[in-house]
């Protein structure tokens, strides 16, 4: 008795731990675990991480250039060596050396004189650009614009993103759906069988009947297969947006539908809203300021340099005489006057002018193609909601003609074609009521994330 009763409670605890290990993913959840782990969105972070160190990297042009330089170098034999010996003239040389016998050593003076042995040096510079023509202040915007870029691109890709996850998510759910609706039809056609079976028996009905109804189950179990072997791939592919590992315990919430939307009517200001109408006004604006960058390159430029030295490169190394380090300073003002660049530069001025326009002719189509899109998703939501609306009314109408043929049936008043028919109709009709369901959703979804 006491091992019946261990045995009893370790099945208990086998069973917790099986239902606690599976996973219930709603759709709020997936929501928010795309919005963490998708590697995508997490890619588009980056992006933006990136536009704004560019943002950084071109502030930086406002401030002082500063450069340290420093070199040193040793020959083996001086680059440059003087004496006497290299006084071609005999009479010149002797003479030299008599001067350095009677005065040179008296007062400390070489014989001779060696030039860049040895040396080295240091310098700091700084360069101030005072004006460059606007065009750190151009560029400035310009980096700007591009976090901002950089930012709405985002945008437009989490709203794609949590609709691709509503969608693989209500898919599945459709799918487990289309499952139930099966298990039903499975238990009316194991009905079936049970009362074609006693017909057969009783000799009113045909064997053919009882065969026909058999290969309806094995249809039903196929498509059975089909519809799980369909939700293991969504599932997988869903795992995949929300960045979550797959395993088969893996469950979403049950189907829902909602008609009880507040739905308001597409105008031009929703267009104005998309973050798509704001990434081309950004593109309008960063196409002036690129134009106004041309102009800055045809402009004079002014910078403040300044300048500081210490060291020594001649490298005099004789027995009396020895370099000295010296140090000197200079500032200077740098005017740069790009004279043949004008003409360049024209040419640039008037391409970026024609770009300008082009930016603004696709700026006015595509605000046009949106405001057309947000009108035909509309459409397609009141399309939608009316299918839904039809499909209800079909299947209730499926159920109610296959009733009749099971009883019909019974009498002798139809065939078993004639009540498989009915009940492949029942089949579709469910399921045609299913993804109505689901693609008013969707539409709904879509419809909501153009215009909010």
């Amino acid at each position: 008795m006491k091992r019946n009763n261990i045995i009893v409670l370790l099945f208990a605890v086998l069973c917790a731990n099986m239902l606690g290990a599976q996973q219930v993913l709603t759709i709020d959840s997936c929501l928010d675990l795309a919005l963490k782990n998708n590697k995508a969105l997490k890619e588009h972070k980056i992006s933006e991480e990136k536009a704004k160190q560019v943002k950084m990297q071109v502030f930086t042009k406002y401030f002082p250039n500063i450069s340290l330089v420093g070199a040193g170098y040793m020959t083996l034999d001086p680059v440059v060596k003087i004496s006497d010996e290299n006084i071609k003239d005999h009479d010149m040389r002797e003479r030299l050396d008599n001067f350095y016998k009677n005065f040179g050593e008296s007062y400390g003076l070489p014989n001779s004189i060696s030039l860049f042995e040895k040396g080295m040096m240091g310098s700091v510079t700084a360069v101030q650009p005072i004006f460059m023509g606007g065009k750190i202040v151009a560029g400035n915007k310009l980096a700007k614009m591009g976090v901002q870029a950089s930012e709405l691109q985002t945008e437009v890709f989490v709203r794609d993103l949590l609709l691709d996850v509503e969608q693989n998510y209500w898919l599945i759910a459709s799918l487990e759906d289309k499952v139930q609706t099966l298990q039903t039809v499975t238990q009316l056609l194991d009905t079936l069988h049970s009362i074609v079976s006693v017909a057969v028996e009783a000799g009113v009905a045909k064997k053919n009947d009882l065969l026909q109804v058999q290969l309806k189950q094995d249809e039903i179990k196929v498509k059975k297969i089909q519809l799980d072997n369909g939700i293991v791939l969504a599932k997988r592919n869903l795992c995949q947006n929300i960045g979550v590992e797959y395993n088969d315990s893996l469950q979403v919430d049950t189907l829902w539908y909602e008609d009880n939307e507040d739905i308001s009517l597409p105008s031009a200001d929703m267009v104005q809203t998309r973050p798509e109408t704001e990434q081309l006004k950004l593109q309008l604006k960063a196409g002036k300021t690129k134009r106004y960058m041309e102009v800055a390159e045809a402009l004079p430029k002014i910078a403040v340099m300044g300048s500081y030295y210490y060291g020594d490169i001649m490298g005099m190394n004789t027995e009396h005489l020895k370099s000295t380090y010296n140090a000197n300073g200079v500032v200077g003002l740098t005017v740069t006057v790009p004279l043949t660049g004008w003409w360049e530069a024209g040419h640039k001025i008037k391409a970026q002018s024609l770009a300008l326009q082009q930016n603004q002719l696709q700026y006015e189509d595509l605000t046009e193609k949106m405001l057309l899109q947000t009108y035909q998703t509309y459409d397609k939501l009141l399309e939608t909601k009316a299918i839904c609306t039809q499909q209800q009314t079909s299947l209730a109408t499926a159920q109610e003609n296959y009733r009749l043929y099971i009883l019909n049936y019974q009498v002798g008043r139809a065939s078993i074609s004639e009540l498989l028919e009915a009940q492949g109709m029942y089949l579709q009709a469910s399921n045609n009521l299913t993804d109505a369901k689901i693609n008013y959703l969707m539409a709904m979804k879509r419809y909501q994330a153009l215009t909010k």
